[in-house]
């Protein structure tokens, strides 16, 4: 019996070692699920957000980078950059702990161990969403002392220049003049749909055509911390201050709008 525990022994320690460098990376890199969560990561988080926002020659080059993107190439480059940040003794203890029982163990409860992890700062986030109850019943409170009601307006729906901006701090929307023509029109509107916000109020996601995104970082760029105003069913629905340049042809608008006002809109957007 003992022969043949040495044996084994013997035979597990030879497959152990027999491994190459690059076998072992691959190894750590499969074992500790780096490889799915990366491939996840370029897919789901880089590649397809962008499908529906790209003209036609850019599709086709997402299309060829998805087909590109094999296991065997994601692999290979996660490979080198591991082998960059790890010498050959390192990547030996590694190895070597991904064989133990509790390195295995580690890898198959990611899930129990990430629950665990979170339970023990459950006190820290019941603490911290009682605060966000709190900020978000502020900003309510402050958004509903604040409403104005939309303005009915001789206008085509879009996204405007504020004619009068550099005097709109002291302005009502009723008083805002804008431009001629929207700067964003609903040709530039790839998708429309409903969602809700941060306050839990419905709102208004729009995703712009590449063209129309173009198109909306040059109108936030000129309009920093100015208002932009939108037009909605021929009304003046709000004239939000822009904060930042917004390059990704995301746009959220949100108010206290009922769920059947965001309906309508959306319908009367989709119209063409």
């Amino acid at each position: 019996m003992r022969k043949i525990f040495q044996l084994v022994f013997i035979l597990c320690a030879a497959i152990l070692f027999s491994q190459n460098k690059e076998q072992k990376i691959e190894y750590i890199l499969k074992t500790s699920k780096t490889l799915e969560g990366f491939k996840s990561l370029l897919i789901e988080m880089r590649i397809d957000p962008l499908k529906n926002m790209t003209s036609k020659a850019d599709s086709l080059k997402i299309i060829e980078i998805e087909k590109n993107l094999t296991d065997e190439e994601i692999l290979k480059r996660l490979s080198k950059g591991f082998s960059e940040t790890f010498n050959d003794a390192e990547i030996d203890d590694i190895y070597k702990f991904y064989n133990t029982s509790a390195g295995k163990k580690m890898v198959n409860n990611y899930e129990n161990l990430e629950r665990n992890y979170q339970n023990n700062f459950k006190d820290i986030f019941d603490e911290l969403g009682k605060i966000m109850e709190n900020v978000n019943q502020k900003n309510q409170e402050e958004a509903d002392k604040n409403k104005e009601d939309p303005v009915a307006i001789n206008k085509e729906d879009g996204f405007y220049f504020v004619v009068n901006k550099d005097e709109s701090s002291n302005l009502k929307l009723k008083d805002f003049k804008l431009s001629a023509n929207p700067a964003i029109k609903k040709s530039d509107i790839l998708a429309v749909k409903k969602i809700s916000d941060d306050l839990g109020r419905f709102a208004i996601d729009f995703i712009l055509t590449q063209e129309g995104a173009s198109k909306f970082k040059i109108l936030t760029e000129n309009n920093l911390r100015k208002p932009i105003a939108i037009v909605l069913n021929k009304m003046l629905v709000s004239a939000p201050i822009v904060q930042s340049v917004i390059p990704n042809g995301r746009i959220q608008i949100s108010g206290n709008f009922t769920e059947k006002e965001v309906d309508d809109m959306i319908e009367n957007f989709q119209k063409k």
